[in-house]
């Protein structure tokens, strides 16, 4: 459910603790985002489909996850529904560069109510030192999706996640520590556009919390499903510095697959220089 790369400012943090050698504007920006390849993770709705809803929300969009925006949404599956997404992402930090594979499992216990465990494989290669990769910190998550409000066509939605030390934490790999987090999302759906935000707590032991802000707009140009869309990520740290993203992508639908693309651009120091996130993901 984290935005992708969601572990990746601890996989930084944890690097430097260990003595590595990096630069000193190295940013660490919070991630959510697995899903969060930060937050991750990462869990959104998009504009009008040609089609009946296929979900137990009444969102107009099949797969309203825009996981590559690094965004949370109200997005759920229907009672019983299992999917899987595959969210590999490359993130560049000028003097380090990081890399995700997160495979995230859901299951739909209710029509509103989610469950997503996350799996990630995590690489980290910072200028100088040994490139270190492995199991990541394991994540489960809850999410709910209250009924939409129709006079303003808003879904909404409230979630948690438990992240369990699986990682290394002496190779960077893992945060050392159990930690969790807690988020909103909001969708709008407008014709052919939709519009979502979300706010994230994140809380990690012995550090102060993490808050995230996410907004984006989703739009189908079309009868084919493509949409194209652009999303701005901002991430504070308990220093007080704050990174800011814009993330340009697309998504295309295949049937029971949805294929999906974000380009993160860092718009200040404190933020990545470039990525690249992708998102695969398909029902079971």
């Amino acid at each position: 459910m984290k935005r992708p790369a969601a572990i990746i400012p601890f996989l930084l943090s944890l690097v430097a603790c260990a003595g590595v050698s990096s630069h000193a504007e190295l940013p660490l920006p919070l991630e959510h985002r697995s899903s969060a390849p930060p937050r991750a993770a990462g869990d959104a709705h998009a504009p009008v489909s040609v089609q009946e809803p296929e979900r137990g929300h009444e969102g107009p969009y099949r797969s309203v996850r825009i996981q590559q925006l690094r965004i949370m949404t109200p997005y759920t599956i229907e009672r019983g529904g299992t999917e899987v997404a595959l969210v590999p992402s490359y993130l560049d930090y000028g003097t380090a560069r990081v890399g995700q594979f997160v495979t995230e499992l859901e299951f739909g216990l209710l029509d509103s109510l989610l469950a997503e465990a996350e799996i990630p494989f995590n690489a980290i290669d910072v200028d100088g030192q040994p490139s270190h990769a492995g199991l990541g910190d394991l994540a489960f998550a809850l999410k709910y999706q209250f009924p939409r409000l129709e006079a303003l066509d808003l879904h909404s939605a409230v979630g948690a996640e438990l992240s369990v030390p699986t990682g290394d934490e002496d190779r960077g790999l893992g945060a050392g520590d159990p930690g969790g987090a807690m988020f909103v999302a909001l969708q709008r759906d407008i014709d052919r556009w939709s519009f979502v935000t979300d706010f994230v707590i994140e809380v990690q032991r012995h550090e102060s919390p993490r808050y995230g802000w996410d907004g984006a707009a989703v739009f189908r140009p079309g009868e084919a499903p493509l949409y194209t869309m652009l999303g701005l990520n901002v991430e504070w740290e308990p220093s007080g510095e704050s990174g800011t993203s814009l993330v340009p992508g697309l998504e295309y639908e295949l049937d029971d697959v949805s294929l999906g693309l974000g380009v993160p651009i860092g718009l200040n120091e404190e933020a990545q220089d470039f990525g690249v996130i992708l998102l695969v993901e398909f029902e079971l």
